[in-house]
Formats: structure tokens, C-alpha cells, sequence
């Protein structure tokens, strides 16, 4: 079998992409060839038409009646001359009107002058006026006075005058209504944006004093719910309850660190004297007995009669609850207790101050779970996992039944 050479194979692709291009470039050069000789015929066609005779009238102007061939010659420049006919038209009245009042003016003024004159020096004085402001008139008027020719021509002029004295009443009083038109036009169109503005005023006026009372409300809401804030806070300082919170949730913490060893002071070491606890041993201790020096009062200020939690505090302080068990169950009963103080202290306080009061950084209060909570919504705990599991102050069924809050 032959082998294919690679070079012959690119010059015939060169050769047919080359008679590609010729045929491209000679159909465009036919397309732009028809298009230039069908512009050529347009431009001859309307040139034929503007170089006829017939085209023009006596003063040279472009006739109306040659507009339909100049479309039809070449309809892109039908617009362009069907103005320049407009205009000439235009044009053509306005000095045919300034003729006219020209003419006009001048019998005006031969009426006027010719009413005083009565004898032959009276109108060679009037031919004299005319032939220095209009001499066309005076090369028409006769040197002879003659007064019943000068009355016939009066005749004549008059009723002329008049009705163009009258079209120019008309036409004064055209304009005077077209201009008060554009006047009531422009005054309505103002009136009706001025009504917008004031409308967008009103209403602004109107939205401000809206948010000016909503915000005198908000800030007088705001000042009462601020005064009953600080007054709950300076009620829940005199019972104690934020410094026994705190001593508390210390000493709970400090057990929680031990969770997988003896906890210091109590246990086994508990029985030793205070002098060889180890100094982590001694500062629980010294925290408990804080813990049981602190007074829980009512928001009266009257001192809380807690008999449950005073004996806890007690066996605390005193080391009956010997084991590490014993200690962590007398810590959890103490924060059930000291939970059921802080209720019934908030019982009292709505809704709104108890959640500004703990959003500004307050004691965690609550007013207790619900009548379904409490008697179901807990959660049942059956192993040392599920209980670490469960957030701190989550309520919880502990495996004896009891319901329990974890630390």
C-alpha cells in the first residue's frame, strides 16, 4: 500500500480553502456591486426629478406635487425634502401676511391723514408726509385736489382696514388664550405638584410624629422596664440569693473537677483535722462554711425559713456526708432547694423584667417547670453517660425516682 504524503494532502486543503475564500470575497464584491448600483439608480432617478423644470414654481420653490415622485425615486429622502416644502410653505406665508400688513398699515395711515385735509394746500402737505414715510403712495396720488375721489378711495380703504383690524384683534386674541392655556397648563401641572409635595410632607410630618410617639412609647417603656430591672436587682441582693449563687456554683464546679477522683476535705480524707487537710481540702471547706453563714431572705428582706436546706448546709459543713456519692447528692439537693427560693422570690416579677434582668447579665432565674413538666416532662437518667450528657440545670429523673436538676 502507498503511503499518503502529508505535504500533498496540505496543499490541496491550502488549495480548496483558498477557492473557499475566492468565492466568498466575489459573492460579497457581487452584493456590494448591487447594492452601490441600486443607489446609483436611486440618486440618477431623484436627480432626473430635481432638475426638471416642472419641479420648481415661478420663485424657484420646491412644488408640494413633486413630493409623491421624490418617494418613489428614492423613498430615503422623501422626509428630508417633504420639509424643505413645509418650510418654503412656512415661509411663503409669513411674507405674504407681512405684505399684507405692510399694504395695509400704509392705507391705514393715507386714511388718517386724508380725513383733515379740506383744500389744495392741505394735500400737497399730505403728498409732501407720504413721499418721505411711503413713497409708492405718494407716486399714485394726484396733484390735484379733488374731494370726491379722495372720499371715493376712503370708501374703498375703509372696510379693508376694518377687517384687518379685526384679524388682528383675533389673532391677538388667539394668542391670548393659547397663552393663557400654557399658563393654566403650567399652573394646574404646578398645583398638582405642589399638592404632591405637600401630600409627601403631610405624610412625612405624619410618619415622624408616628415614630416620634413610637419611640416616646418605646423610651417610656424602656425607662419603667430599666426601673423595675434595678429595682429586682436590688431586691435579689438583699436576699443573698446572687452571693450563695455564686458560692455555690463554685463549690460545684471545684467537685466537678473531681469527678473521677476523691474529692479534697470529705471522703476518707474528711475525717482528718482541718490543719492536714491539703489546701484544695481547706478552701472547699472554707467555701462551705461560707455557704452556711449566708441568710436567704424574701424580697421583704424577712429572713427564709428553709428547715431542708439549713440541715444540708449542716451536714455539709459538718462532714456527716462522708462519701464523695453522699457529698455530690447533699450539693444537688442544696441547688434544688436553693432553685425552689429563687422561684418563689421571682413568683412575683412578670415576664418582660425577668428576661431583661437575666439579658443584662443576671442571676439565672426561672419560675419553675410546669405542672406537665414536673410530673412528666423530665427526663429519666439510668447511666452515668446519659447524665453527662444532659446541659447543666437540666431537670432529670434519677434512677431512685427522684427529679433532680444537674449542677
Amino acid at each position: 500500500m502507498a503511503e499518503l504524503d502529508p505535504l500533498a494532502f496540505q496543499r490541496g486543503l491550502q488549495g480548496t480553502q483558498a477557492l473557499y475564500d475566492n468565492a466568498r470575497r466575489n459573492k460579497l464584491a457581487d452584493i456590494a456591486m448591487a447594492q452601490r448600483e441600486q443607489e446609483l439608480r436611486r440618486e440618477n432617478a431623484l436627480a432626473a426629478i430635481l432638475s426638471s423644470a416642472d419641479t420648481y414654481d415661478e420663485q424657484g420653490n420646491l412644488r408640494r406635487e413633486a413630493l409623491p415622485k421624490i418617494a418613489t425615486a428614492d423613498p430615503a429622502q422623501f422626509l428630508s425634502y417633504r420639509k424643505v416644502v413645509s418650510e418654503q410653505e412656512q415661509a411663503q406665508r409669513d411674507a405674504q401676511k407681512a405684505q399684507r400688513e405692510e399694504l395695509i398699515a400704509q392705507f391705514d395711515w393715507a386714511d388718517k391723514n386724508m380725513a383733515n385735509v379740506r383744500d389744495q394746500a392741505g394735500w400737497d402737505e399730505f403728498r409732501q408726509r407720504a413721499a418721505a414715510v411711503y413713497p409708492d403712495i405718494a407716486a399714485k396720488l394726484p396733484p390735484q385736489f379733488d374731494p370726491a375721489q379722495i372720499q371715493q378711495n376712503r370708501m374703498k380703504m375703509i372696510p379693508v382696514i376694518e377687517q384687518w383690524k379685526e384679524e388682528q384683534i383675533r389673532e391677538r386674541q388667539e394668542q391670548q388664550r393659547a397663552f393663557d392655556r400654557e399658563k393654566f397648563d403650567y399652573q394646574r401641572a404646578n398645583d398638582a405638584a405642589n399638592r404632591d409635595v405637600t401630600i409627601r410632607g403631610q405624610n412625612l410630618t405624619s410618619q415622624r410624629a408616628i415614630e416620634t410617639a413610637q419611640t416616646a412609647r418605646e423610651n417610656k417603656a424602656n425607662e419603667a422596664l430599666d426601673k423595675k430591672v434595678t429595682a429586682l436587682s436590688t431586691q435579689l441582693d438583699k436576699t443573698n440569693i446572687p452571693q450563695f449563687e455564686s458560692l455555690l456554683s463554685d463549690i460545684e464546679a471545684d467537685i466537678a473537677r473531681y469527678a473521677n477522683k476523691d474529692v479534697p476535705g470529705y471522703g476518707w480524707s474528711g475525717q482528718l483535722p482541718q490543719f492536714m487537710l491539703t489546701d484544695e481540702g481547706k478552701r472547699l471547706r472554707q467555701k462551705i462554711a461560707q455557704l452556711q453563714n449566708l441568710t436567704l431572705k424574701d424580697r421583704s428582706g424577712a429572713a427564709v425559713t428553709n428547715q431542708e436546706l439549713q440541715r444540708l448546709l449542716n451536714e455539709l459543713g459538718t462532714g456527716v456526708l462522708s462519701t464523695d456519692d453522699q457529698l455530690r447528692s447533699g450539693l444537688a439537693n442544696v441547688r434544688r432547694n436553693l432553685d425552689a427560693v429563687k422561684r418563689n422570690v421571682v413568683a412575683g416579677v412578670d415576664e418582660p423584667t425577668l428576661r431583661e434582668y437575666q439579658a443584662r447579665g443576671g442571676l439565672p432565674l426561672s419560675r419553675g417547670p410546669s405542672q406537665a413538666t414536673a410530673q412528666g416532662g423530665a427526663r429519666r437518667i439510668t447511666s452515668k453517660a446519659e447524665f453527662d450528657a444532659l446541659p447543666s440545670g437540666t431537670l432529670f429523673v434519677a434512677p431512685d425516682g427522684t427529679t433532680r436538676r444537674k449542677p
